[in-house]
């Protein structure tokens, strides 16, 4: 779901993503480096152990020469998907085969009061159909990066409008000395005025009411993360979630949901495994995701929603040549289906898991593949803007690139009962296009589409963040 206030931010103050710096010094030609002396500057708030903990490397440690500039990379990159950092330089100086490192780093702002100005849909071009100004949300969201330097963070909640939500939410990344498990809570509390309660041809049918809530519901769970290395991650989690559905809902579609009072406890798996040069916008690496999920465990008699769901995600990130790039992605989800679940289960039309040019549907189903390639060129490269008139240096120097792309996307669902209106279930979808893609500093992306489907249907799609 695309928030408005996002983009607004950006261009009242300039937000553009972090574009990174990255030096080396003269290099001796010795077969390998010790290095010597490791310094790291710029950290006034972050902690030293939460940046050295990205570090492929330390003081002492024996390197290398012609694993060094890799090495150095490594270092680079992780640090920047700490998202704790605008700008990342590394220096090394040697002198034989002794080697000095000097890390300097900007830090970025941490405390965002973000004002909520945003709409109520799956994505800005399915709210644009419509243009319904009924469907805005409106509130506040606090949000507290790096608390303590340490790499915690505080989500405060406040959202009032069309779909109401009040959440705090609090991560703990390293509860050990070696920084291998984190820890997370979350407790929040949702109503709508207005809910989707069936889809019909493959669009979302919605039930208003304007001085009720049809749809409130209520979560609490925690979750538990483990990682060892660099790049994997272990995450268990666990929630308990509450809804209160009205009669109206289970009249209009009785299969929405099993009873006007739904509870259940989720368990998820999810395993990860991220290799990205830049997360926020990927050009070499790769990502692996597998989240394994578990709907109602049977805990109590209540507790009638049954399903499991297995969802993989596989990307890939090549440079073929200068300022050239491709890349590659599989979604994927396997999953059971329940008859009384159409309020839980999402098919493809939400998110980044959309066949490009079918913005405006969505395709209900358990199963479903996706494949999504891409073209692009660095039309503009990274260029470094600095405005003298900010005074604080964590806004006034900003990185901006610019990237045009051809794209082709395909999909397939599987759906057991086909709606006389369904069109779109059980047949190969694909659609292809050419888009500008605008990059900058905290993890902004604009991206600007224009797309023609399978049935000739075309038109320019809007969206603020990378397409996988």
């Amino acid at each position: 779901m695309p928030f408005l206030y996002k983009p607004v931010l950006i261009f009242t103050i300039l937000l553009l993503r972090c574009g990174l710096v990255f030096c080396q010094d003269s290099i001796h030609t010795s077969s390998f480096f010790i290095i010597k002396d490791l310094t790291i500057r710029g950290n006034k708030t972050t902690h030293l152990p939460i940046i050295q903990r990205e570090l492929p490397f330390s003081n002492g440690d024996t390197v290398a020469a012609e694993k060094l500039s890799k090495l150095l990379r490594t270092a680079h990159d992780n640090l920047m998907n700490t998202s704790l950092f605008n700008f990342v330089t590394i220096d090394t100086l040697s002198d034989g085969d002794k080697l000095n490192i000097q890390i300097d780093l900007k830090e970025r702002w941490y405390l965002w009061p973000f004002p909520i100005f945003e709409i109520s849909d799956r994505n800005f071009n399915a709210w644009w159909e419509k243009k319904d100004f009924s469907r805005i949300n409106y509130g506040m969201y606090l949000v507290q990066e790096n608390f303590r330097g340490r790499k915690e963070s505080i989500k405060l909640l406040l959202r009032f409008g069309f779909d109401q939500k009040f959440s705090l939410v609090y991560l703990k990344p390293w509860l050990n000395k070696s920084q291998t498990l984190g820890l997370g809570f979350g407790i929040g509390y949702s109503r709508n005025h207005t809910v989707a309660y069936l889809t019909d041809n493959n669009h979302l049918c919605y039930f208003k009411s304007k001085h009720s809530y049809p749809n409130q519901s209520y979560y609490i769970g925690a979750s538990l993360t483990c990682r060892k290395g660099l790049y994997t991650t272990h995450s268990l989690a666990a929630y308990f979630d509450s809804y209160q559905f009205s009669d109206t809902l289970l009249h209009l579609n009785p299969s929405f949901a099993p009873s006007a009072r739904t509870q259940y406890f989720t368990l998820s798996y999810t395993f990860q495994n991220d290799r990205r040069d830049y997360k926020t916008y990927p050009l070499k690496g790769h990502f692996i995701s597998i989240i394994l999920e578990k709907k109602g465990l049977g805990l109590f008699k209540t507790e009638t929603l049954d399903l499991l769901n297995l969802k993989i995600s596989l990307r890939k990130y090549w440079n073929i040549y200068p300022r050239f790039f491709l890349s590659c992605a599989f979604f994927g989800k396997v999953g059971s289906s329940s008859s009384k679940a159409y309020f839980a289960e999402q098919g493809l039309g939400y998110g980044s898991e959309t066949v490009r040019s079918f913005e405006y549907y969505v395709i209900d189903g358990a199963n479903y593949g996706l494949i999504k390639t891409q073209l692009k060129y660095q039309l503009v490269k990274t260029k470094i803007i600095h405005l003298k008139f900010l005074p604080l240096s964590k806004f006034n120097t900003i990185p901006i690139s610019f990237y045009i792309n051809l794209f082709y996307d395909g999909g397939y669902i599987t759906k057991y009962s086909i709606n006389s209106t369904d069109k779109l279930a059980n047949r190969y979808l694909y659609g292809g296009g050419i888009g500008v893609d605008f990059v900058t500093y905290y993890d902004q992306v604009i991206r600007l589409d224009y797309a023609v489907n399978m049935f000739f249907e075309h038109g320019i799609f809007l969206h603020f963040t990378s397409p996988f």
